[in-house]
């Protein structure tokens, strides 16, 4: 549905950049909603490809991701301080709590001094920025003269220095196609992190070749109000960023996190949601997540007080070891052998609220197994749970009375436990930094936090929302100015689309393809014009698919298919012949740049049906599609299927 004086082109509609966000009735008319709900996008894209130099955001490295042993490994820790205003952020404490040192894998092509923080950052690419600048206009938002690149703390090791650089390059806009409208909030460039290879309990390791590498980040206004809904959004901003033609594709170059927030909760980050399809699930399961929150806020306030819950301290510690001990459950008597104990304390007022379940396959236990694992542990029991999976089930009695959940009343009592297995001094500063302080907080509902996507939609806790004490200004980096009066809003992707359809006499579906994968198909019907437009998109898409699947040989097929085509072009070679010509380059039977075109020449009327009639010969009985399958087999491209079809009809006449 299009509002008054939006443009409806091959079927999408395009926006007016300067439309109204839609009063609710309208968004309730395309979207079903979750009453008050409200989600904010940001897209972050990494940048880099033939045209943009493929080079990093403040170095000459290379923007390509190395897998392959390192040529350096170093180490450091990290450590929170106080920015310029004294405040040490929230979050950059909460990783440094962890204690843990960080391995950076660097190779000689895609790292330097600068990702090693050993000098400082070069000229900023300013492929880069006319990219920001191509989006920002696709989104009608308002340039910036000049960009202020300003150091993100973060210190969680995915960044060698501490702090990311990021630069405010646009502001406003709306993402075009999209009805009712969501607004633009920001058009950022800013470098990509490390890439994580390996979390372990003391120590995390990343691959140094990803930091440095431009991103452009989208972020939208918290516009949008039902999961569907943010999905088509992201799928938009998705589709600016590529129609820009200076973009990485393929699995991790973009990101999405997710802002989610409902009526009574609180701002929750889902950062770095890699599978789209999966996005709005994401945001059902959170707003269920918060919603579910808020109840139990109700619940566990009419059975205990806060202050019951806040006075307790790792002072308050039972010892369980001795139960166990007597299990015979795999990682239970491998951590009881090596030292580790059974801690556990009294949580008054939660029975029954440990195991309640706030979105599909997510419980309130699991939000404190979160913080568990977040410090290095594998999680924790609690009563809630069948501690039989744990070889402790006959001995729930045992347990309850250790707690002193006990006497005649036991089985009406709303208190239960929580066990830990570690050292005691780690399980100890657990319980009084996270498990308590998070018990606390049901009082209180929904907290800010970042939680990381998991594969079936639900989300794990990550860390604290950094505040605004992480921003402040790069000081080794000038002002940019920005001159945008020479760069112009790419042609979209949804209009590159209806235009190859309408003008190339193509499939949409085939359009929507070439679009997407950036393949040269316009390039080469006008260096090919006699070729069929619509034998050239097949070739384009289907003949390097059809090699990989038939004959197992995986090729260039673009680059093989340019002299075929030419040749086409100048009559050297029948296009019925150009599938087997590429089939013969995979198999090693031609080379690519001396190709004898004279083996593929078309086989005469008369000769085709002597072929034709030797094989009806060997086999009367067989089917059509059978003959037809052998006497392909034996042209090999001297005829196409339409004349082999013809004649086999006339020969069985």
């Amino acid at each position: 549905m299009g509002a008054k004086g939006d443009v409806v082109t091959g079927g999408v509609v395009a926006v007016d950049t300067t439309t109204k966000v839609a009063d609710q009735s309208s968004v309730e008319a395309v979207y079903p909603v979750i009453p008050g709900l409200k989600v904010g996008l940001e897209i972050h894209q990494q940048l880099g490809n033939a045209t943009t130099k493929n080079r990093k955001l403040f170095c000459a490295c290379t923007a390509d991701i190395v897998e392959r042993q390192p040529d350096v490994v170093f180490s450091r820790q990290l450590r929170a301080i106080a920015g310029e205003t004294g405040i040490i952020d929230i979050a950059a404490a909460a990783e440094q709590a962890k204690g843990k040192r960080y391995l950076y894998h660097a190779f000689q092509e895609a790292s330097c001094l600068v990702e090693m923080d050993e000098e400082p950052p070069h000229p900023v690419n300013q492929e880069a920025m006319t990219t920001g600048v191509m989006v920002a206009k696709a989104f009608g938002s308002t340039i910036l003269p000049r960009v202020q690149f300003m150091r993100k703390t973060v210190v969680d090791g995915s960044a060698v220095s501490g702090f990311q650089r990021t630069g405010l390059l646009a502001l406003g806009g709306t993402i075009p196609g999209l009805d009712p409208a969501v607004r633009i909030q920001t058009v950022c460039v800013e470098e990509d992190a490390s890439q994580i290879i390996e979390r372990g309990a003391n120590h995390d390791s990343y691959n140094l070749s990803r930091l440095g590498i431009p991103l452009i980040e989208v972020a939208t206004e918290p516009d949008i109000t039902s999961p569907q809904q943010a999905q088509d959004a992201a799928s938009q901003i998705g589709m600016v960023l590529r129609s820009t033609r200076r973009v990485k594709r393929g699995l991790g170059t973009i990101r999405q996190d997710v802002n989610v927030s409902v009526p009574g909760g609180n701002r929750v980050e889902i950062k770095g949601c890699q599978d789209l399809r999966l996005l709005k699930t994401y945001v059902e399961y959170e707003a269920r997540r918060q919603l579910s929150l808020l109840a139990l806020k109700n619940d566990v306030g009419s059975r205990v007080r806060k202050a019951d819950i806040a006075t307790i301290s790792s002072g308050d510690i039972i010892d369980v070891t001795a139960v166990f001990a007597q299990s015979k459950t795999g990682f239970i008597k491998s951590a009881i052998t090596k030292g580790d104990a059974a801690l556990g304390i009294k949580v008054p007022g939660m029975r029954g609220l440990f195991g309640r379940e706030l979105c599909p396959g997510y419980r309130f236990g699991s939000e404190l197994a979160d913080l568990a694992r977040a410090r290095g542990f594998g999680g924790l029991i609690h009563s809630d749970e069948d501690l039989g999976k744990y070889g402790v089930g006959d001995h729930k009695g045992a347990l309850a009375s250790m707690f002193g959940i006990e006497g005649p009343d036991a089985a009406a009592s709303h208190d239960a436990f929580i066990i830990l297995l570690g050292k005691p001094d780690r399980v100890a500063a657990l319980i009084d930094d996270l498990i308590i302080p998070r018990l606390t907080q049901m009082f209180d509902g929904v907290q800010k936090e970042v939680r990381k996507p998991n594969p079936d939609g639900t989300t794990s806790f990550q860390r604290p929302m950094p505040g605004a004490a992480r921003m402040y200004p790069e000081t080794d980096i000038p002002l940019v100015i920005v001159d945008a009066s020479s760069v112009s809003a790419p042609k979209l992707l949804t209009e590159q689309i209806a235009d190859a359809v309408a003008n190339a006499g193509i499939s949409e579906d085939q359009a929507r393809q070439i679009v997407r994968e950036g393949l040269p198909f316009d390039e080469w019907r006008e260096r090919f014009p006699s070729v069929d437009p619509t034998f050239l998109a097949t070739a384009i898409i289907t003949f390097g698919k059809e090699i990989a699947a038939r004959y197992k040989k995986e090729i260039d097929h673009i680059a093989l298919l340019e002299p075929l085509l030419s040749a086409v072009e100048r009559k050297l070679l029948d296009k019925s012949s150009v599938f087997q010509a590429l089939v013969d380059i995979a198999e090693g039977k031609a080379a690519p740049g001396s190709i004898d075109y004279s083996r593929y020449a078309q086989l005469s009327d008369e000769d085709l049906a002597a072929i034709v009639r030797e094989e009806i010969a060997k086999n009367p009985a067989l089917p059509a599609g059978g003959l037809m399958g052998n006497v392909m087999a034996r042209v090999r491209g001297k005829a196409d299927g339409k004349r082999v079809q013809e004649i086999i009809a006339r020969a069985r006449g």
